[in-house]
This record gives C-alpha cells, sequence and structure tokens, in this order.
C-alpha cells in the first residue's frame, strides 16, 4: 500500500482584512496614499497624474503579492544590490577541467609523433635522393 508523510506545519499567512495578508494590506494603503498625494500635486489633472500612480501601484503591488520561491521582493532586491555591489568582476580561481588536460596530452603525444614521422619522412626522402643521385653517378659511370 502506498504512503505518504504530511508536512505537520504548513506554512500560511495570516489573513488580516477582506483576504488581504498584513503586508498587502500595508502596500495597498501605501499605493492609494501616494496616489492621492501625487494626484494632490500635480493639480488632479486624470491625464497627468495616471502615469506616475500607475508606476507606485506597480511597485506597491510588486513588494505585496509578488514572491519568487517563496522569497519577497524585499530580500530579492536587497541580494540583487549585494550581489552588484560586493561581487567580484575578475575570476580568482580557475578549476581544471580533466578532460581538457586529459586532451591537451593527447595531443602533445600526437604532435611529437607526427613531428618524428616528419623527421623519418625527411631522412627517408634524402636517403632516396642520394640513392638516386648514386645510381646515376653509377649509370653515368658505367656509360663512360
Amino acid at each position: 500500500m502506498l504512503s505518504r508523510e504530511v508536512e505537520k506545519e504548513i506554512q500560511q499567512e495570516n489573513k488580516v482584512l477582506l483576504n488581504f495578508t498584513l503586508r498587502q494590506v500595508i502596500c495597498l494603503s501605501a499605493a492609494v496614499v501616494c496616489s492621492v498625494l501625487i494626484a494632490v500635486f500635480l493639480g488632479l489633472d486624470f491625464s497627468i497624474a495616471i502615469y506616475p500612480c500607475m508606476v507606485i501601484g506597480g511597485l506597491c503591488f510588486a513588494f505585496g503579492w509578488v514572491k519568487q520561491d517563496g522569497i519577497p521582493m524585499e530580500r530579492i532586491l536587497l541580494k540583487l544590490l549585494q550581489n552588484h555591489l560586493y561581487q567580484n568582476r575578475v575570476r580568482l580561481y580557475k578549476t581544471k577541467n580533466r578532460y581538457t588536460m586529459l586532451l591537451n596530452r593527447e595531443y602533445d603525444r600526437r604532435r611529437q609523433i607526427d613531428r618524428r614521422d616528419r623527421k623519418l619522412r625527411k631522412r627517408q626522402k634524402r636517403v632516396c635522393k642520394e640513392r638516386k643521385r648514386a645510381l646515376k653517378k653509377s649509370r653515368i659511370q658505367k656509360i663512360m
């Protein structure tokens, strides 16, 4: 029979108001207050005030509702900022790849064999040329 353990503690955020968590209520109220203040400062012209209010609403939505792998937005941004400020641009440690080391050894071995083969071919060509010269000399001497 198949069985599965059930987690004893399920992590769940408590709902405070209208099925919103405390975090979402705070972000929503901050968005409303900031949007009203911007609308007042910009003269309550709807066509002008809508764009900054949308930006503030989007930021508050991101901080209130968006979570990546259970991590809230401010922690994600803090980590990104820390990585950007404290990361080294230069790679200090480079690992040795064993596979490439083996390949390089094999390439070196084959180069050495090729060099030996080239030297051997050159020697054979020299010997062959010397034999041809000697053969020509002997033919010339026989004719004379």
